[in-house]
């Protein structure tokens, strides 16, 4: 474990070109200054345009550079979004226990109820005015802060999109509560929940019932995954769940896997063009992230096309291509295999050819060009050959 998180810091260190801030922030809530760090992701300073989600990250003292290494480790292979991080630090004179405290009833008490407009009121709002942000906004928390975070639920428009549990120490009848709200809120939800065996018995225990209550639900906007690893202890899920919850938090994002592949976009006997451009649209309205999309798409679409013989749904991946890799040799490439499925050598030929004034994009460079024209020109030849005999 010790080896996990030294890997995990490691490469929050050695990855990309993140820069980490201190702030302190004069809370008119809490009545003096707290302590926030902030970590921008790689391209923060390179591009003065982009904006980036938030995830906010209690108990920043010990979580926030194990969820920095997970997502520098991802970013290198734009499996997550490059996101802002914000830790808040509550490891310091008791305030971890002061902001989570609550009443007999299981409700926040004054102190908590601060530490709730704190968040809410005054760091939100802080992020978003002095950082790119887009809406979307992510909190994570641990034993007592994952706990305390499910009352971000209870507004009537949460100030969340996401929420990561991991090992929570529920106030009284949070568990009993926690399914019903889930259920009532009209805006997509994430919910990732993580504990295990080894975890406090009691927390196991209320983990396990949210978890069958949940399942009871048919939320179409609620995304909820419970996360249990067998005999890991209180302390040593945390380093194990992070990855999985932003993976979840983030599902969709990632570029079309083998998994999608098979048992989704190559099913498909038509719509495979349709089937890319809703990942991207999902992206955008869930995350507010206006990817481009990937080169490793448009190839997978390219062979589901190709698998599915849905020849005419090459045109609109065609200008796909020249909208996303403009003067660049791909839109020559699947042109030509447009014009060669549909047996039009000549058009096919004249395709490639248009290429040759382009950029070499991946494995599509002016090599490989001159490779598929000779390989058009013998299948023409052989063509013709036959309808001569």
């Amino acid at each position: 474990m010790k080896k996990l998180i030294f890997l995990l810091t490691l490469l929050s260190s050695l990855i990309g070109f993140s820069q980490t801030k201190t702030e302190y922030i004069e809370s008119q809530k809490l009545r003096k200054n707290r302590q926030i760090s902030i970590i921008t992701p790689p391209s923060y300073d390179s591009d003065k345009d982009k904006k980036y989600p938030v995830i906010y990250i209690l108990d920043g003292d010990y979580l926030l550079e194990s969820f920095n290494g997970t997502l520098q480790y991802a970013y290198y292979f734009d499996d997550l979004p490059e996101a802002i991080l914000v830790g808040i630090h509550q490891g310091k004179n008791g305030d971890r226990f002061v902001d989570t405290a609550t009443t007999d009833e299981g409700l926040p008490n004054e102190s908590s109820g601060n530490f709730y407009e704190f968040l809410a009121a005054e760091v939100v709002p802080f992020i978003d005015k002095n950082y790119r942000t887009v809406p979307y906004k992510a909190i994570a928390g641990h034993d007592l802060t994952a706990g305390f975070l499910n009352f971000f639920l209870y507004k009537d428009n949460p100030v969340f999109n996401a929420y990561i549990a991991i090992c929570p120490d529920f106030p009284v009848d949070m568990e009993y509560r926690l399914p019903g709200r889930l259920n009532s809120i009209n805006k997509p939800i994430s919910y990732f929940l993580a504990s295990s065996e080894g975890d406090l018995d009691r927390i196991f225990e209320s983990c396990n019932m949210v978890n069958e209550e949940v399942a009871k639900l048919e939320v179409s906007n609620l995304s909820f995954q419970y996360a249990t690893y067998d005999v890991l202890s209180h302390y040593s899920i945390a380093p194990n769940a992070i990855p999985n919850a932003l993976y979840h938090i983030f599902k969709g994002y990632q570029p079309i896997t083998k998994d999608d592949f098979q048992k989704e976009l190559n099913t498909l006997t038509t719509g495979h063009v349709k089937y890319l451009t809703d990942k991207y649209k999902k992206i955008q309205d869930l995350y507010g992230l206006n990817k481009k999309i990937r080169l490793i798409d448009i190839l997978a679409t390219m062979q589901a096309i190709n698998d599915n013989k849905a020849n005419e749904e090459y045109k609109e991946l065609i200008k796909i291509a020249e909208k996303s890799y403009p003067k660049t040799t791909l839109p020559a490439f699947i042109e030509s295999n447009y014009y060669e499925k549909i047996g039009d050598y000549n058009k096919a030929i004249t395709a490639v050819e248009k290429g040759y004034n382009s950029a070499e994009i991946d494995i599509f460079t002016k090599s490989s060009l001159v490779e598929r024209l000779e390989e058009l020109k013998l299948k023409r030849a052989n063509i013709n050959t036959k309808k001569d005999e």
